[in-house]
């Protein structure tokens, strides 16, 4: 939900955005939910007829009824004081995906159970229980719409226990940053040439496995894998044990999808490096500006699906610029120089 220009003004002039936020009398907001107005319009009514009956027994019900809304707004409001509400992480996701954002809930001092919502939007919030100086992690969900760094922006916190009739409520602003990768597109993508000039055929088969050795034979194995002309001659199980061949490092460049659109580049390149992460290849990445060096595993390929979330494309000319020393990256498993 989006709040207000002035109502923004007022929030970040009085809670300041933080990693860590723990919640007091200041940042605590009290309002009474719809059965609250309801209760409140019923406390008038009763007060009327008092009044005009001049009943006693009608006044001692309309006084009762108001000390214990009283009660309920005290009790509401110490449901939220004191909750301690930290950010864990954001995770990254790709553009137009829904993004989840973690968050650690305590309970700085003892006290009664309470329920704790929280989310973005009213009719999408996500609950917690938190009991005498308890913990609790949650996840909110953000929805994505464009690549690059993302705000999710002020969170609301609230809580409505253990009536229902009042609502506790804040806006925490947190110092969060997630990153939201290109959004994969593989259609009409152009085959990829490894930079050894090998044809499109001979590197599609840099995929597939081919035989390395015999090894005994282990519970679990395939019966399919078991070498039996080695058995009848020596009355042994063996297994035939696969091997990766061995395979020439990639380059996927930005001039490799020319013709089509910047961020339908991006979409291409992603697709093309999550698919070599997949099959474990040694490859690199070259970007107007930025050249990644050739290397594989985990942290390769978030350093390059990073690099395409985060750039930002020249769209007065389509020729890659020559990069600086300084913008080469080099990965944990290096393959050559570039």
């Amino acid at each position: 939900m989006q709040l207000p220009g002035f109502l923004q003004r007022s929030l970040a002039a009085r809670l300041a955005a933080s990693g860590e936020v723990t919640l007091s009398h200041k940042r605590i907001f009290l309002l009474p939910s719809k059965a609250g107005w309801g209760f409140i319009v019923l406390l008038l009514l009763v007060f009327l007829l008092a009044v005009n009956f001049q009943n006693s027994m009608a006044y001692a019900l309309c006084f009762w009824l108001a000390c214990l809304f009283v009660a309920i707004i005290l009790r509401t409001f110490s449901s939220l004081r004191g909750v301690q509400v930290r950010v864990v992480a954001c995770q990254p996701c790709f553009a137009g995906d829904v993004a989840e954002c973690q968050l650690h809930l305590r309970r700085s001092h003892s006290g009664r159970a309470t329920r704790v919502e929280t989310g973005w939007n009213q009719t999408d919030m996500t609950a917690a229980e938190l009991l005498d100086e308890s913990e609790s992690q949650v996840s909110v969900y953000w929805q994505t719409r464009k690549r690059g760094h993302y705000h999710p922006g002020r969170l609301r916190l609230q809580s409505r226990y253990p009536s229902g009739l009042i609502t506790a409520w804040t806006w925490i602003d947190f110092d969060w940053q997630g990153i939201a990768y290109p959004k994969p597109f593989s259609r009409g993508a152009q085959p990829l040439q490894a930079s050894s000039g090998k044809s499109t055929s001979a590197s599609a088969h840099t995929a597939d496995t081919e035989f390395s050795h015999l090894r005994p034979y282990q519970p679990g194995d395939s019966l399919k894998r078991i070498h039996w002309p080695a058995y009848a001659r020596e009355g042994e199980l063996m297994s035939r044990h696969f091997g990766t061949p061995s395979q020439e490092p990639d380059w996927l460049s930005w001039e490799q999808f020319s013709g089509h659109e910047a961020e339908t580049r991006l979409s291409l390149l992603c697709a093309e490096v999550l698919r070599l992460s997949t099959e474990n290849r040694i490859f690199g990445l070259r970007l107007p500006g930025k050249v990644i060096d050739k290397a594989q595993g985990e942290g390769h390929r978030q350093h390059c699906l990073e690099a395409l979330a985060l750039f930002e494309a020249d769209t007065s000319s389509d020729e890659p610029s020559a990069a600086p020393a300084s913008s080469v990256w080099h990965g944990n498993t290096p393959a050559g120089g570039v």
